[in-house]
Formats: structure tokens, sequence, C-alpha cells
């Protein structure tokens, strides 16, 4: 697993609430330009969970994981709590729309970007628009330089700045030895304000919160320089899972997310995060094995999946089976649809494309809610 070493800071910024008017960070900061770089202002018009799932908090951002609980960061807890409200929407100068914390909960073992969490509980509905984020799956593995997205309420150390929602692309970059997530996109990412915001990831059409903002590099003038360090999702499950039960006395107290094959991980030789191999048909002839290194994805009427040849020996005629199960509300559908990889290197990677007959007959066979891998091949 690709690993790294970052000198970091904490990236909130303290605010203070009079009638629910809120003022930007002090003059310590306003002499430099530091924000969510190369980004940009998220808008009423979006659809993703930037607007719909983001909040804002004093000095801070958090994300919505249930109809009444925000995750955040544990050092942004004591300022939640002591303001005692959460806000929604892309501005939050102007906004009315509130939920008073009724009560949280912070790791009292925090001690790093590997565990600073805290949860809140809120009451009353949900505003109109806003709804839980679905939780990386524990079988659901990262990859290196893999697309994520960014989003929050930090300041661009100018007066008055912290309160408007933005958002920016970046990329998976390695696991620290805490195992927090460390991500970068070659300019400063998220900064003061931006802590306990989201890491998000689309994966098939589907948004997952992976990752809550806990730090960013910095230099001698106190301004981020480029990366930030996120608390992973699954490696916290059962405290995650423990606050929410702690808080709303409910055994599930988070939405399921949606059905994934469960693949334990393996690595591939430039250490890049990787899934299990394909599984093996029983065959005299099927002694080879592929790694999983991308999630299926569709495209128009076929799928798409990358494979890396894990064998210690060239292999040839590899006929690969993906096995679909669809469903359209009535009914599951199930079918499969072959590839081929004629010659194959060791170490070599493939993109496989498989032609979606079904696909291309009918138009009610519905979503993709699970599928299997399987191959067959000859030694070289």
């Amino acid at each position: 697993m690709l690993t790294a070493v970052h000198r970091y800071v904490q990236i909130w910024c303290t605010i203070f609430y009079s009638i629910l008017f809120m003022y930007g960070c002090g003059s310590n900061y306003e002499d430099s330009d530091v924000k969510i770089v190369g980004g940009r202002q998220v808008t009423q018009s979006d659809l993703g969970p930037m607007k719909s799932s983001t909040v804002g908090l004093d000095g801070c951002t958090g994300s919505i994981v249930a109809d009444d609980l925000i995750i955040t960061a544990a050092h942004c807890y004591e300022l939640a709590m002591s303001s005692g409200y959460v806000i929604f929407g892309t501005d939050l100068y102007g906004q009315t729309e509130i939920a008073p914390i009724e009560e949280g909960i912070v790791n009292a073992s925090y001690t790093g970007p590997g565990d600073d969490l805290a949860m809140l509980r809120i009451s009353g509905p949900l505003p109109a628009g806003f709804k839980p984020i679905l939780m990386q799956p524990e079988d659901m593995k990262l990859f290196a330089d893999e697309d994520v997205t960014l989003a929050g309420y930090g300041s661009t150390n100018t007066p008055g700045s912290f309160g408007v929602l933005r958002t920016v692309e970046s990329k998976i970059k390695a696991r620290d030895a805490d195992q927090s997530i460390y991500v970068e996109n070659g300019s400063t990412a998220a900064c003061s304000g931006d802590s306990g915001g989201p890491l998000f990831l689309e994966r098939t059409g589907e948004w997952y919160l992976v990752g809550v903002a806990s730090t960013a590099q910095f230099n001698g003038r106190s301004q981020c320089t480029g990366g930030n360090n996120y608390v992973p999702i699954p490696e916290n499950k059962d405290m995650i899972n423990e606050m929410g039960r702690r808080l709303t006395g409910r055994n599930l107290p988070f939405p399921q997310a949606a059905t994934q094959p469960s693949i334990p991980p393996v690595t591939d030789p430039e250490d890049k995060i990787v899934t299990d191999p394909v599984e093996e048909d029983q065959t005299p002839r099927d002694t080879a094995t592929f790694g999983v290194t991308s999630d299926l994805l569709q495209i128009s009427t076929s799928f798409r999946v990358d494979l890396l040849n894990l064998t210690k020996y060239p292999l040839s005629n590899c006929i690969v089976t993906l096995t679909l199960s669809r469903s359209n509300g009535t009914s599951l559908i199930n079918y499969e649809l072959e590839a081929l990889i004629e010659e194959s290197q060791t170490n070599e990677k493939h993109i496989v494309i498989f032609e979606d007959w079904m696909a291309k007959s009918s138009d009610v066979l519905g979503e993709v809610v699970d599928y299997q891998l399987r191959k067959t091949c000859d030694q070289s």
C-alpha cells in the first residue's frame, strides 16, 4: 500500500454566531489567499451530494449520514456543540434553514487524521433537497490515483469569506501510517473551515462518503500548500456505528449501502490497491489469476472492467464471463456476457469490454444489483 508522511495542520476556522449571522475568520489569515483552489462554488442547481449532503457548522463542515445524524471531525466538536446549530445551504450568510444540535459524541481517544471523528444528532426533519449520503461499505476498495470530490465552507482567507460552499476534484495519493487517506490535486484543496467536510467518491452512478476532512499541509506562513488528510470510513466502522447507536437508540442507525460484491484485497506489483482475483472455474486449464483493478463500469449498452494478469507466465485465449443480476423493481434478471483476451503477459493490464446483447434488445432490464466474474485461460 502506498504510504506518505506530511506536515499538516487542522483545518478549522473559528466564527461566532449572533442572531444566526456569521462573521469570517480573523485578521491573522486576511493577507493570504488559500481556499479550495481550482474548484467552484456549489449552486442551487447542483444535483450531487456536494449540495444535498454537506452542511455548515461553527467554523467547520459536516456531512448528513442519516436523517438526524451529522458526521464531522473530532477537533470541530467543541465549536459545534457550543454554537448549537447545523446550517443548511450553499451560502451560510444568507440561510435561514437551521437544525438545533440535540447531542453529540466525540472520539475521546482521538489521536490524529486516522480517527478524527465526531457525530451530532439534530432535531427536526431535513430541509427539502437534503438527504443522507451513503457511507463507503467495507468491501469497497479505494484505488491510488482515483478521482474524488472535496466540499466545504472553508475560508478563502479574505474578510468574511467563510460560509460559501465550494467543491473541487482531487485524487487519492496514499495512505499514511495512521491509515488516513492523503489526497492531492497539485494545488491547495481543502483549507481553513473545511474540517469535518466530505470526501466523496462516485462509483457506477452512486455517490459515497469515503472520508472526513482532518488536516491540510501548510508552510511557514500557516498557508495551506497542497494536500489533505481524510479520516477513512471503513477503518472506523465500529466507532461510527457505535456513535450512531448511542445517539439514536437504533440498532441500524444509517441508511444501508447498495449491494456490492464482497471481495477481499490483494496488491498488484505497482503497489496500487486492487481487489481480489477473479473467481476461478475448477478446470485443468484454469490455473491463471487475474486481479480486478476497477469497479464494473456501464457505458451505454456495454460494460467495462480492468483486469491485471497476476500469473507468473503468459496466457492465451482467456474467456472472461460476466454474470449480471438486474432488477426492474418487479423481477430479477440474470444473464451472462463474454469477452476474449487473446494474449496476456505477466503483470499486463487489460481493459475488457462486454457488449450487452440483452440491453440492445430490451429497455426494461433495470439496474445492475450484483455481478460476478470468472475466466478460463490457456497457458502460452
